[in-house]
């Protein structure tokens, strides 16, 4: 009987042998499929595509926040300059969108986090805040003190920068829960290879015929999904499991594929989101705060001088009013192009909100500052805006420069030399460039 058995085993065929070992370690495979799928989706998929969904609910409405403060601080202050009755009607109509995107948020049953409730609480409460200030200086007659008015500007601009500071919390809150689901999806991935272990070793218990045929193939692919998620886990994010056999091991590492490249392409949103304009694609006003302090710090430790052009358009309101915001939105784009196309590789361009741009140039003294800025207002000039495929017009622009350190040692001074230095350039006929002085 036993010589008999042996004979028959030694005539199967590899295909026999393949199918027994198969047939010997598919249950466990099997189970090892579903609940992989299912813990994985649990666990990382499904937290991934929520984590996607509410953050998408969050962020258009901030986007709308910061964009919509800066105009209302850009209004208010114009207001305050020459009392135009256009600069209450452009304050209210931005002051109204931030009423209803703070509506929309405290509506959105994407607000589960209790630090990001709390920090949209004390935003909208200094949002209150500055629209109270803003309806003092809008009561204001035109022939008003202007030592009162100044006054009730700077306050006005304190607390919207409050403000300012109270949204960049709100981005710092997803950051934080972010790098919590960043923590729980590495804890998954290795109570996920434990469980590939254990299913491996009653996987090889069950198959002890077909070790010999199979042993080579399966260990290889488990090599490759434990190195996969290994690396995954210390943070090389490009690293592909490339796994053919068998298919219960090639959809765990095409799940698990999946499930790394919507974690970099939504990390590659949010950065987005959070650093760049979405009309220019320049750097917005936000990531300009953080480079600019930055630049400052590295310029101080350096010893070297850092210069900043604020680059404002001219007659932006009449040109947006004569070819609608279609033609005021391609005019922004083209003179983000225009800027981008004229600066070195290691100077930066930003949009600072409105109509308004600055440049970063660092290792670059008030001289050749000055020389760019020309250079950058002759271009500006020279470039036609096309819309709707026809050549329409030219605009012009003015700026303002200022140096670290030879006009502010700190970047609050440094923006308002260079911003002293545009007004001045406004003053006096635009399309012009001024430098700022100590005393501007």
């Amino acid at each position: 009987m036993y010589q008999n058995a042996v004979r028959f085993w030694q005539k199967r065929s590899l295909r026999f042998w393949l199918t027994s070992g198969l047939v010997m370690t598919i249950s466990p495979f099997i189970a090892f499929s579903i609940l992989t799928y299912l813990f994985v989706n649990e666990r990382i998929v499904s937290p991934l595509l929520t984590l996607s969904s509410e953050q998408l609910g969050i962020l258009s409405p901030v986007n709308a926040l910061q964009k919509n403060a800066w105009d209302v601080s850009r209004a208010i202050t114009n207001f305050a300059i020459d009392g135009d009755a256009n600069y209450r009607a452009e304050y209210t109509a931005h002051a109204q969108q931030i009423d209803d995107a703070f509506s929309q948020l405290n509506q959105s049953p994407s607000l589960v986090y209790s630090r990001l409730n709390e920090d949209l609480s004390i935003a909208q409460q200094q949002w209150t805040k500055v629209a109270s200030h803003s309806e003092v200086i809008l009561a204001m007659p035109h022939n008003h003190d202007y030592s009162e008015s100044g006054s009730r500007v700077i306050e006005f601009e304190n607390e919207i920068n409050k403000l300012g500071y109270e949204l960049e919390q709100i981005y710092e809150d997803l950051q934080q829960h972010n790098k919590q689901l960043h923590h729980q999806v590495i804890e998954t991935i290795e109570q996920a290879e434990r469980m590939y272990v254990l299913v491996l070793f009653l996987a090889l218990l069950l198959g002890l015929l077909g070790l010999v045929i199979i042993n080579r193939s399966l260990l290889s692919s488990m090599d490759k999904l434990t190195e996969g998620a290994s690396k995954f886990a210390t943070g090389d994010t490009n690293h592909h499991i490339d796994i053919g056999i068998p298919v219960e091991m090639a959809s765990v590492a095409h799940t698990f594929n999946s499930m790394k490249n919507k974690i970099i392409e939504q990390h590659k949103a949010l950065k987005l989101v959070a650093n760049m304009d979405g009309l220019t694609g320049l750097l917005n006003r936000r990531k300009f705060d953080e480079q600019i302090d930055q630049e400052i710090k590295l310029a101080q430790q350096g010893h070297y001088p850092i210069s900043i052009i604020i680059l404002d358009i001219d007659h932006f309101k009449q040109f947006n009013d004569t070819y609608g915001h279609l033609g005021g939105d391609e005019a922004l784009k083209t003179v983000a192009q225009t800027l981008a196309k004229s600066l070195g590789s290691n100077d930066k361009a930003c949009r600072y909100g409105g109509e308004e741009f600055v440049v970063i140039l660092p290792h670059c003294a008030s001289s050749t500052a000055l020389r760019i800025a020309e250079k950058l207002r002759q271009c500006v000039a020279s470039q036609v805006i096309i819309i709707e495929e026809r050549k329409v017009t030219t605009l012009t622009a003015s700026s303002g420069v200022a140096t670290f350190p030879e006009h502010g040692q700190t970047t609050q001074m440094l923006i308002k030399r260079a911003d002293q230095a545009l007004y001045k350039a406004k003053a006096s006929g635009r399309n012009r460039v001024m430098m700022a002085t100590i005393n501007c």
